[in-house]
């Protein structure tokens, strides 16, 4: 449909939750996309989009156009660091490719708030079962495991309060 290679951010805010569905075209085709849950300071979504494009192609090259949801303070000075075209699509393919993304972040925001919901409410009955003090507000979990006494590996899996953490 003419889209080429285009890479697209649609943010979506709920309270002060935060999700950026990135959705990426080569060769006018999908290519690729990822939802990003940002802990960030900023007051609304253009301030996040400006904080999150330079992280986001800090170890990547930008490709020709950059469809964004809202528009950013940088829209004059990023396009000439990046060598690209940053626009917010009003009409054609861009703007439907744009609605897209702008729905599944705004569904992933919805669920991801629900999980979180659910897991503060397990939170809180564990506190109750265990009769703690406090809600806990970090839960780490340890394997370890051997064959006959050799090759001894460990793990540990962590949960701080927004579910668990699979980078720690």
């Amino acid at each position: 449909n003419g889209i080429g290679d285009a890479d697209i951010f649609a943010v979506c805010k709920s309270g002060s939750v935060y999700c950026i569905q990135v959705m990426l075209y080569r060769n006018s085709k999908t290519s690729g996309s990822a939802l990003f849950f940002p802990k960030t300071e900023a007051e609304n979504e253009a301030e996040l989009l400006n904080e999150f494009i330079p992280q986001f192609y800090q170890d990547k090259s930008p490709v020709k156009k950059i469809y964004i949801s809202d528009k950013i303070e940088d829209l004059e000075l990023l396009p000439k660091i990046y060598n690209t075209k940053i626009s917010i699509p009003k009409a054609g393919f861009g703007f439907t490719v744009m609605n897209i993304a702008y729905d599944n972040a705004k569904s992933a925001l919805s669920r991801h708030k629900s999980s979180i919901l659910n897991y503060t409410e397990g939170l809180k009955q564990l506190k109750q079962v265990l009769k703690l003090e406090e809600i806990p507000n970090r839960i780490e979990v340890y394997d370890k495991s051997h064959i006959q006494g050799k090759n001894p590996v460990g793990a540990m899996i962590v949960e701080p309060t927004e579910g668990l953490d699979k980078k720690s």
